[in-house]
């Protein structure tokens, strides 16, 4: 049975040494240990819920919130420190609005460091909603165009998954139906699963 003692990220490889750092240990690594390579694929697939939590929304009087819940997938392989993404996100509060799925499509990237097992990484995103029509033939409706930047910080549970917490700005419009705008300081959190 193999105990497992930590994990550490490869930084740099030369000929006849390789330099890393430790992201966490239980113990000391002794000189000349063997170590183990796990083999990735080198994405992050993060799934999270994301909600406004002060700003200016349609009928932000009666307690309306703009939620969204989404998918992330993050380019991890050749990549320390800056890393792209794409997402996914349905906004829950565009279903009234919309005559079939409101889906938001958005391309973004991240630049994070670590401290130990927490990871912190401002990031900043932009996309579009689309109102996605489900009969045939129905072409996508524009909603809303937009983005957000913000800061988020996730903790290292083991070598294959990380709890996220973020928090940020986000702005969306709509320049024809003005109601569906939104802007504001939003929270999130989910999971990601490193692949």
């Amino acid at each position: 049975m193999v105990t497992e003692k930590g994990l550490i990220v490869v930084k740099r490889v030369e000929e006849d040494v390789s330099y890393a750092t430790v992201v966490f240990a239980h113990g000391d690594l002794e000189p000349g240990e063997q170590l183990k390579e796990l083999p990735r694929v080198g994405f992050e697939t993060e799934v999270y819920g994301r909600g406004m939590v002060i700003g200016t929304w349609f009928d932000a009087v009666s307690g309306y919130r703009p939620v969204a819940l989404g998918a992330r997938l993050t380019v991890a392989r050749g990549f320390q420190s800056f890393r792209p993404y794409l997402g996914v996100e349905i906004p829950l509060h565009l279903f009234e609005d919309a005559w079939g799925v409101p889906a938001t499509v958005y391309l973004g990237a991240e630049y994070g460091f670590g401290l130990g097992r927490l990871r912190i990484a401002p990031f900043a995103e932009v996309g579009v909603t689309l109102d996605v029509k489900l009969q045939e033939g129905e072409t996508p409706e524009f909603m809303l165009f937009g983005g957000a930047a913000g800061v988020q910080a996730s903790w290292l549970l083991g070598r294959d998954f990380r709890l996220v917490a973020e928090a940020g700005g986000a702005t969306w419009r709509n320049n024809t139906r003005p109601y569906l705008n939104a802007t504001g300081v939003f929270a999130g959190a989910g999971i990601v699963v490193k692949y």
